[in-house]
């Protein structure tokens, strides 16, 4: 349920929000497929409609936030990205299957980015806080409430507050498995404590101990994997780089996979050193009712 803060920034901030609604509503069927039946000529026209209606949105928001108005980079690293999710909703046994999946996926690519605004390093914190500040997930929300599932859609079982809850967590954490190991050891407690991968994962207490699901970890994993390989696109790539980065960003998101499977899905176990290197024999907490 949105709270009353959430209300007050829909109609502080509603000129901007409605630009973002319109965005989506006229926009997303470049992954949706919505668009498939039209000539070349017509869809490079729709494409370029986007970029017009993607850099409005993009200096609104940045008068909005009394931020630099330097969108050029922004909508041209978008327009590549988004070529990058046309391509990847016709590869075979890709997560982008069916209208909830394009539409969470084409949200996040129009607002990963606009942390960019601020000029800073932290792309994915900067973006997050902007989109939480103006309130820019709800259009997204409406967007899915209003959507016909069909039991084919994979996201179907989900419902919108937990997609938006993906979205959010999208940004806040796109860039987590581009990271080197190293460094995603010492952030991955920071991952689990977020309190919004908390809700998403489904962390609870039972026992002495606490828990979290193992299918809504290896969903945020696979939509991690997605963000991540999406921010590494690149126009002038070649296939066999692309391959590369590809294959170590799902090697890093099967290896958490792996580690919490390992764990029994116990959070203190997740986070305890894989490789045990006392050698030091480990008690692995047992969930109350199960053998």
């Amino acid at each position: 349920m949105a709270s009353i803060d959430d209300e007050v920034k829909q109609i502080r901030f509603a000129s901007l929000i409605d630009l973002f609604r319109n965005l989506l509503d006229t926009h997303a069927g470049l992954l949706t497929g919505d668009f498939a039946d039209l000539d070349g000529k017509s869809l490079k026209q729709k494409k370029l409609d986007f970029t017009i209606a993607f850099t409005e949105f993009i200096v609104t928001l940045a008068a909005r936030a009394d931020l630099p108005q330097n969108a050029q980079g922004l909508v041209a690293a978008t327009v590549v990205e988004l070529a990058f999710l046309e391509a990847e909703t016709g590869r075979k046994g890709t997560i982008l299957a069916g209208q909830t999946a394009c539409c969470l996926a084409f949200a996040w690519l129009c607002l990963h980015r606009c942390g960019m605004l601020n000029r800073v390093d932290e792309l994915a914190t900067a973006s997050h806080e902007l989109v939480q500040r103006f309130g820019l997930e709800r259009p997204l929300e409406e967007m899915l409430y209003g959507e016909a599932v069909t039991g084919s859609d994979p996201l179907a079982s989900l419902e919108v507050e937990n997609l938006s809850l993906l979205l959010q967590i999208m940004l806040r954490w796109q860039g987590f498995l581009l990271q080197p190991e190293e460094e995603q050891a010492g952030t991955r407690m920071e991952l689990v404590n977020d309190r919004q991968v908390a809700l998403f994962i489904g962390r609870h207490e039972s026992g002495n101990a606490e828990w979290f699901i193992q299918e809504r970890w290896e969903l945020l994993l696979a939509w991690l994997a997605l963000s991540s390989s999406v921010l590494g696109a690149d126009a002038g790539e070649a296939a066999p780089t692309a391959r590369t980065r590809t294959k170590a960003i799902d090697q890093a998101a099967a290896t958490l996979m792996d580690r919490a499977a390992s764990a029994g899905y116990c959070i203190a176990q997740f986070l305890t050193d894989a490789d045990n290197r006392s050698g030091a024999a480990v008690e692995r907490p047992r969930k109350p009712g199960k053998g």
